[in-house]
C-alpha cells in the first residue's frame, strides 16, 4: 500500500513517486516548492528507555501534529524510522520559515502521552526552498535537505536550517 502502517501518513514509496511527479511537472510548469526533512531528536533514547511500543506511540502522535499543522496542499510522509518529510508548494521563502518554525514550536509545546507516562520531545528540521527558476533535480534537492537536517542536528537540535536554491545555485 501507499500508507505507512503506523502513522497513517504516506510511506516512503509513495513519497518517492510523488517527488518524481513533482519534479517532472516542474520541468514545464515552473513552481516554487519546499522540501522539509524532520527528525525526532534523541528518538533512540525514548525506545531504549521506555520501549518500542512507547516509541511507536510517540511516532503516531508526532505524525498527527504534522498532519494537523501543514497546509491543505502539502504532502506529508514518513520517510523511515523517526524521519519524516514534507513537500510543500510555496510562493516565498518566508512561508517556508513560518511553516518550519510553526512545526518545530508545536512539537516542542506538545505533551506526548504513553500510558501514565508524559514526555516532551523536540524536532530538528532541514528544509530547502526551491525557487521556480532553479534548475535542480530531485536527488540534489533531497541531498541538500538531508545535509541541512544534519546541520540542525550537529548545531544542537530543536532547530530549523533553511537554504534557498535559486537559478544556477
Amino acid at each position: 500500500g501507499m500508507e505507512d502502517y503506523l502513522t497513517n501518513l504516506m510511506n516512503r514509496t509513495s513519497f518517492d513517486n510523488y517527488l518524481t511527479e513533482t519534479f517532472q511537472l516542474r520541468s514545464f510548469q515552473k513552481q516554487a516548492l519546499a522540501i522539509l526533512f524532520l527528525d525526532i531528536d534523541f528518538f533512540k533514547r525514548i525506545n531504549d528507555t521506555y520501549g518500542h511500543l512507547c516509541g511507536d506511540e510517540i511516532l503516531r502522535q508526532f505524525a498527527d501534529i504534522l498532519a494537523k499543522h501543514v497546509r491543505e496542499h502539502d504532502f506529508v510522509a514518513r520517510y523511515g524510522g523517526e524521519e519524516f518529510v514534507i513537500i510543500a508548494p510555496m510562493e516565498r521563502p518566508e512561508q517556508l520559515e513560518q511553516l518550519s518554525e510553526r512545526l518545530r514550536q508545536e512539537v516542542e509545546a506538545n505533551s506526548f502521552q504513553f500510558g501514565a507516562q508524559e514526555m516532551r520531545i523536540t524536532v530538528s528540521i532541514g528544509a530547502v526552498y526551491i525557487d521556480q527558476s532553479a534548475s535542480i533535480d530531485q536527488h540534489q534537492a533531497i541531498d541538500r535537505a538531508d545535509k541541512l537536517l544534519y546541520l540542525a542536528k550537529t548545531e544542537g537540535r530543536n532547530r530549523v536550517k533553511i537554504e534557498c536554491v535559486n537559478q544556477g545555485t
